[in-house]
């Protein structure tokens, strides 16, 4: 599991690859440490349907 850092980038980056379904498996249950990272999380959620 990648670190907390990381994990919103890869995320990103699976997603940009068309690979969402791994995505969302990493995304899941991943905490948004600061209200930056919330507003990522929410943006990858509307636009590629990733929850984190």
């Amino acid at each position: 599991m990648p670190g907390p850092t990381v994990r919103p980038l890869l995320v990103y980056a699976l997603c940009l690859a068309g690979d969402l379904d791994t995505a969302r498996q990493l995304a899941r249950g991943a905490p948004a440490r600061d209200a930056d990272e919330q507003h990522l999380w929410i943006w990858m959620n509307r636009t590629f349907r990733v929850q984190g």
